[in-house]
This record gives structure tokens, sequence and C-alpha cells, in this order.
């Protein structure tokens, strides 16, 4: 989404390439904390990437990749935007259709 996208409700703070987590991470850890630091009342992780092909035609490589994406690019992106969140939070991450919310307590 992008910032008109998203209604000027909810400013778009940063973009990245969830590919490349070795560059985007500590990228995206400075940027929280140089511009944001303990001031984010929220994030979210909405990547929702998958492969779209028949079972027969998906080769190991395809779920590693999905995996890496998915998953490991949340956590990453989640704990480097923890150092600038504010005690109460909301931390989002969004796969396809469903979505998970939990308030960031420490």
């Amino acid at each position: 989404l992008n910032q008109e996208e998203l209604g000027g409700s909810c400013p778009m703070i940063a973009q990245a390439d969830f590919t490349q987590l070795d560059e985007t991470i500590p990228r995206l850890t400075q940027e929280f904390k140089n511009q944001h630091g303990g001031a984010l009342q929220g994030v979210a992780y909405a990547v929702g990437s998958i492969t779209l092909k028949p079972l027969r035609g998906c080769k190991a490589q395809d779920f590693r990749d999905s995996y890496d994406l998915n998953v490991l690019g949340a956590v990453e992106f989640i704990k480097a935007a923890l150092p600038a969140l504010k005690k109460g939070a909301a931390v989002q991450a969004m796969a396809d259709d469903s979505t998970t919310t939990h308030p960031h307590t420490t």
C-alpha cells in the first residue's frame, strides 16, 4: 500500500525489499531509531506473497523462498521496529487473507 491507498490515516514510514533481508533489516532498524525512536504507535508487515502454481510444478526452493519472505521477513521486520515502538503499540502481520495483531507490551 502507498500513502494514497492508506487514505492518509496511517502514514507510511518505510518501504523495503524484503527479499534482501541482509540489506533491508539494518537499514530499517536505523531508520526506525533515527526518525521514529520510541514514537511508533504500530507497524504492519503486509508482504503476503505466495507462489501460485500447481503443486506438481513446485520446487523445494519455492517453499523456502515463500517461508523466508512471509515468516522470516515478518520476524526480522518486527524485531527491527521494536526499539521504536511505544508501549501498547500494535504489531500486525498480514499474509494472504489472514491477519494477526498483537499488542506490544514491553
